[in-house]
């Protein structure tokens, strides 16, 4: 038994949505820390998010380069995905080197206790809340890898496929085709 699950075609899309929840959870905490200023514990839990949030960040890239590299040798990389995919790793690096810098300068800042005078607050929140745009065009360029390009699709798609074919699941391979819905409830 592997360290993947038989749906997941490699660790990128298992890694990915962490960095995504840990930034945007760690923009709220900031946004909470702003209006209630006696909760000093909302701006270290806000840190402590910016903190994994880059560090899965760059774990997201790293996968991101493995399964890349991992499609193209397997001959499942079209030459159609290549810009896109050129655009999503670019992005990805970027959101990476972003919230890793931004992590440091807010420890440095809360270090030399910075982070609690409300300007170096509202700075730091409207930096991060900033941040969050790399974070959105990464995800929704990475949402066109899958959805325009089928990468990572392809081998669901094959497992539907076999099934289907073989008898197995009754059912299973049907719901979740890519057939359009009849409108007829049973």
């Amino acid at each position: 038994m592997g360290l993947l699950p038989s749906w997941a075609p490699n660790m990128h899309p298992l890694l990915i949505h962490f960095p995504i929840a840990f930034l945007f959870a760690a923009v709220l905490f900031d946004f909470l820390g702003l209006i209630k200023r006696d909760a000093t514990w909302l701006s270290k839990a806000a840190l402590l998010l910016f903190v994994f949030g880059a560090l899965g960040a760059i774990a997201a890239v790293w996968s991101g380069q493995a399964a890349a590299e991992g499609l193209h040798q397997a001959g499942l990389l079209p030459k159609s995905a290549g810009a896109d995919l050129h655009e999503h790793a670019e992005l990805g690096e970027d959101t990476a080197w972003f919230f890793g810098i931004y992590a440091v300068v807010r420890l440095i800042l809360t270090w030399w206790g910075k982070m609690s005078q409300l300007s170096f607050a509202v700075i730091a929140f409207l930096v991060g809340f900033g941040g969050l745009y790399l974070v959105y065009e990464t995800a929704e360029n990475g949402g066109k890898m899958v959805y325009d390009h089928n990468l990572g699709t392809q081998m669901m798609k094959e497992q539907q496929m076999n099934a289907k074919q073989n008898g197995a699941m009754p059912g299973a391979a049907d719901s979740l085709s890519n057939k359009k819905p009849t409108g007829d409830v049973d």
